[in-house]
C-alpha cells in the first residue's frame, strides 16, 4: 500500500510540473546584437535540448523555476531563470581569446593586449585553476619564462630577468602592498581563487609606478562581481595535512556591491634535515586571509569603492624544539577609490591605499604574549586623470605622495626606532596615433624623495602594426632609491656576523632598452622581445672579514653602491589554442646578468628557463542528458645552474670574489579537473593534482618537500 502511495505521488508531481511548464520563446544574441544561430537550448536537470534557428530564435517548454542553458562553441555559456517570463533573450559572451583580452598595466587604463603598446604577458584566472595553483607564485614560475623563485627561511625571493626582490614591484589592483623585512612579497596574502588574472610587464616602469619597478612590476587583478548573488565554497588537501580552505559570497543590490572572502591554510610543515629533528625545513604554521570590498554607484558617472584585507601567519615550532618562542605576522590592508567621469572623455581617480605588516614575537612561556619585533606601513595618495580628446589621442597624468615608515626592535641597533621616508610625483603618460598603424608612447614623472631630493624619469615608446603583427621599441628610465633596510640595517646575528646599513647610499638609476615582434590572432600569441637593461651604482652586500677583541675571526656584510650591472637578454613566449580542446602555453628566457666590476654574472641568476603547459579541455562529455566538463592539464618549467657569488674584503682593502654553482632542475605538475552541474548557477567540482611528479628535491636551490598529491573539493553558485 505505501508503495502505491509513493506512486500516486510521484505522478501527481510530475503531472503538477507539466501543468507549469509552458512554451517559452526566447533568442539568442551575441555582444553586438548580432544572432547566434545553433545554439544549444536545455533545461537544467531536464532531457529537452533544441537548437537556435538561422535568426537566433528557439522555443521550448519551461517552468518559472526553470534555468535554461545556453551553450556554443565559441561562447561562455549562460543561465538564466524562467521566473514567468513568456519571452527571454540570452546574451552570449565570446570565449576568452589573446585579441579581446583586456589589461591596464601597461598605461593605467583599459586597453585590449592586441592594441596595448606595451608588451604585457597575462595568467588568466581560468589557468590558475587550470594548472591547480595553490599560490600566485606557482602559476607565475610555471607559466611564465624569465620569472622564478628561491625561496629560503627568509621567504619568497623573486627575480625577474636576473634582478631579484627590491627591483619588482608587486601590486594588487593597481596598489603596492607592503614587503617582509628581506624586501619579498609573501604571495600567501592572497587568495588564489579570487585572482582574476595576473598581468606582468618586464623592464623598467618608473614612469607610472615610481621607485622599485626597474626589473618589472606585477600586478594581481582580484575578481569583481559578475551576478546579482555568487559565491563558492572550496578545500584542498594535501601531504604533511595541509589545508586549504576558501570560501566567498558577493551580491549586487541596486547600486550596491559587495564581496566578502575567506581564507584558511594550515599544514604540519616538513623536514629534509632529519638529522636535526628539532629544527624543520618548513615549520608547522597557519594562515588566515578575510577580504571584503564594496563598490556603490551613486551615479552613472559617480562610482565609490572601498576594501580591506586581513592576513596572519602563525608559525609554530616543531614537537622536538627547544624554542620558547615563536613568529606571528599580521598584515592590514585598507584603501578605497571615488571615479567621477567629468565627460565621455575625461574620467578622474581619487585614491588612498595603506598597508601595514606587523611581525611580533610570541613568548610560550609568558601566556603567549606577544612583543612586536617591526612593523612597516605603507601609505600612498593619488590624482589620476585619464583625458580621451580623440580616438587618436589619450593622456593619462596625475600627482602621486608615498609614505613609508618602518620600526624595529632589533634589526636597527637592537635599541628600537623608527625610521620614515617620503615622496611626492607628478607624471604624464601621452600616446599617440601618429599615423595609420603607428603609435607611440611619451611619459615622464618627477619625483621629489625626502632624502635624495628630485629626480625625472622619462620613457618613450613606438608600436607599428602590420596585419597580425606588432612591432614594439623603446627605452625608459628607471629609478629606484635605497630602501630604509638598506640604509639603517644593523643587525646582530647572534654573535655569528652582523649586517649593516648605509645611510650614505646613493640612489639606483637604469636605463632599459627593448624591442619586441608580436604575432597574435584568435588562436595563437608569438612574441620574441630583445632587452638591454643597465643599471648605476646597484646597491649589494659586500662582507667585510674583521678580527674581534680576542683574536677571533668574524665578518660584517655591508651595503654598498659597489658596481654597475649590465643584462642582455631574450624572451621567446608561444601561446596556442588548437583542434577546439587543446592549448598549449610556453616559452624560453634567456638572462646575462654582469656585474660590471668584476665581469661575473649576478648572483642567483639563471641564465636559461623553460616552462611549457599543456590543456585538454573537453565540454562536451555527455552522460544520460546532461554534460560533465572536464580538463587535462600538464605543466612545468626548467631552469638552468644559477650562480652564487660573494664578495669579500680583507683587513687590506682587496675584494676576493667566491662563486658555486647550482645545479639545473625541473618541477612538473599534472592536474586533472572535473566539472559536475548540479541545477541552475550551483554545480560541484573535484580536482586532482601531482606536483613535482619526478620527485626532485636534490638541490640546493629551491625548498621542495618532493613528489606531492592534492585533491580539490569545490561548491560555486
Amino acid at each position: 500500500m505505501k508503495k502505491i502511495y509513493t506512486l500516486i505521488v510521484v505522478l501527481l508531481i510530475v503531472f503538477i510540473g507539466q501543468i507549469s511548464a509552458r512554451t517559452i520563446k526566447g533568442y539568442v544574441y551575441d555582444s553586438e546584437k548580432k544572432p547566434i544561430p545553433n545554439v544549444s537550448i536545455s533545461i537544467a536537470g531536464g532531457s529537452q535540448n533544441v537548437l537556435t534557428d538561422n535568426t537566433g530564435f528557439f522555443t521550448i517548454a519551461a517552468a518559472d523555476n526553470d534555468y535554461l542553458i545556453a551553450e556554443c562553441l565559441g561562447y561562455q555559456e549562460n543561465r538564466v531563470k524562467v521566473n514567468g517570463s513568456e519571452h527571454i533573450a540570452i546574451e552570449l559572451k565570446e570565449e576568452e581569446n589573446f585579441l579581446n583580452t583586456v589589461v591596464v598595466t601597461g598605461t593605467r587604463t583599459t586597453r585590449t593586449l592586441k592594441n596595448t603598446p606595451v608588451l604585457t604577458k597575462v595568467v588568466s584566472s581560468l589557468e590558475l585553476k587550470d594548472m591547480g595553483a595553490v599560490t600566485a607564485l606557482d602559476a607565475l614560475e610555471s607559466l611564465l619564462p624569465g620569472v622564478h623563485f628561491d625561496p629560503n627561511p627568509m621567504g619568497d625571493n623573486i627575480q625577474i630577468q636576473g634582478l631579484g626582490n627590491a627591483y619588482i614591484l608587486v601590486l594588487i589592483d593597481g596598489e603596492r602592498i607592503a614587503p617582509e623585512t628581506n624586501e619579498n612579497v609573501n604571495f600567501s596574502r592572497l587568495n588564489v581563487a579570487e585572482i582574476e588574472r595576473i598581468e606582468i610587464l618586464n623592464g623598467a616602469s618608473s614612469v607610472l609606478y615610481g621607485s622599485n619597478a626597474i626589473g618589472g612590476v606585477i600586478n594581481i587583478i582580484t575578481k569583481k562581481i559578475g551576478q546579482p548573488l555568487e559565491g563558492f565554497v572550496q578545500g584542498r588537501y594535501s601531504k604533511f595535512n595541509t589545508y586549504n580552505a576558501d570560501a566567498s559570497l558577493g551580491f549586487k543590490v541596486a547600486s550596491l556591491t559587495s564581496k566578502t572572502g575567506l581564507n584558511f591554510k594550515t599544514t604540519d610543515g616538513y623536514d629534509l634535515t632529519p638529522e636535526t629533528p628539532q629544527s624543520y625545513t618548513v615549520r608547522p604554521n597557519t594562515d588566515y586571509t578575510l577580504t571584503q570590498s564594496l563598490r556603490y554607484e551613486l551615479s552613472k558617472k559617480l562610482s565609490a569603492d572601498l576594501n580591506g584585507r586581513f592576513f596572519s601567519h602563525e608559525t609554530e615550532n616543531p614537537p622536538l624544539s627547544v624554542s620558547t618562542t615563536h613568529k606571528l605576522v599580521r598584515d592590514y590592508t585598507f584603501g578605497g577609490k571615488v571615479n567621477y567621469a567629468m565627460s565621455e572623455k575625461n574620467v578622474l581617480t581619487a585614491s588612498g591605499h595603506s598597508d601595514i605588516y606587523k611581525s611580533y614575537t610570541v613568548l610560550e612561556k609568558k601566556s603567549n604574549d606577544k612583543e612586536l619585533g617591526s612593523d612597516y606601513k605603507y601609505t600612498s595618495a593619488r590624482l589620476l586623470d585619464a583625458w580621451t580628446p580623440s580616438d587618436k589621442i589619450q593622456v593619462v597624468g596625475g600627482v602621486e605622495f608615498n609614505h613609508e615608515k618602518m620600526f624595529s626592535e632589533n634589526l636597527f641597533g637592537n635599541i628600537g626606532r623608527d625610521e620614515s621616508s617620503h615622496n611626492t610625483n607628478l607624471f604624464v603618460q601621452g600616446d599617440f596615433k601618429i599615423v595609420k598603424n603607428l603609435e607611440g608612447v611619451i611619459g615622464a614623472r618627477y619625483t621629489n624623495h625626502s632624502g635624495f631630493g628630485s629626480h625625472f624619469s622619462p620613457k618613450t615608446s613606438l608600436m607599428y602594426k602590420l596585419g597580425s603583427f606588432r612591432f614594439r621599441a623603446g627605452i625608459s628610465n628607471g629609478f629606484k632609491t635605497p630602501t630604509l633596510k638598506e640604509m639603517y640595517y644593523n643587525f646582530d646575528h647572534q654573535g655569528m656576523f652582523q649586517v649593516i646599513g648605509n645611510p650614505d647610499l646613493k640612489p639606483e638609476e637604469s636605463w632599459y632598452k627593448s624591442f619586441s615582434v608580436e604575432f597574435l590572432n584568435e588562436t595563437v600569441n608569438i612574441s620574441a622581445s630583445f632587452y638591454h637593461n643597465s643599471i648605476n651604482d646597484k646597491i649589494n652586500t659586500v662582507q667585510y672579514n674583521i678580527e674581534d677583541p680576542s683574536g677571533n675571526e668574524t665578518y660584517e656584510m655591508r651595503y654598498e653602491n659597489v658596481a654597475d650591472a649590465r643584462i642582455l637578454g631574450v624572451d621567446v613566449f608561444a601561446q596556442y589554442n588548437f583542434l577546439k580542446h587543446f592549448s598549449f602555453k610556453g616559452g624560453y628566457a634567456y638572462a646575462d646578468a654582469i656585474d660590471k666590476e668584476d665581469d661575473t654574472q649576478i648572483s642567483g641568476n639563471s641564465k636559461h628557463n623553460i616552462t611549457s603547459a599543456f590543456s585538454f579541455r573537453f565540454n562536451k562529455l555527455k552522460i544520460g542528458s546532461r554534460y560533465f566538463p572536464f580538463v587535462l592539464s600538464f605543466s612545468g618549467r626548467y631552469s638552468s645552474p644559477r650562480i652564487y657569488e660573494t664578495v669579500t674584503t680583507d683587513a687590506s682593502g682587496s675584494s676576493i670574489t667566491t662563486s658555486a654553482n647550482s645545479s639545473a632542475y625541473s618541477l612538473w605538475r599534472f592536474t586533472y579537473t572535473q566539472r559536475i552541474p548540479i541545477a541552475g548557477r550551483w554545480s560541484f567540482e573535484v580536482q586532482g593534482s601531482v606536483d613535482n611528479i619526478f620527485d626532485n628535491v636534490d638541490n640546493a636551490t629551491f625548498i621542495n618537500p618532493g613528489r606531492t598529491f592534492s585533491i580539490l573539493a569545490k561548491i560555486s553558485f
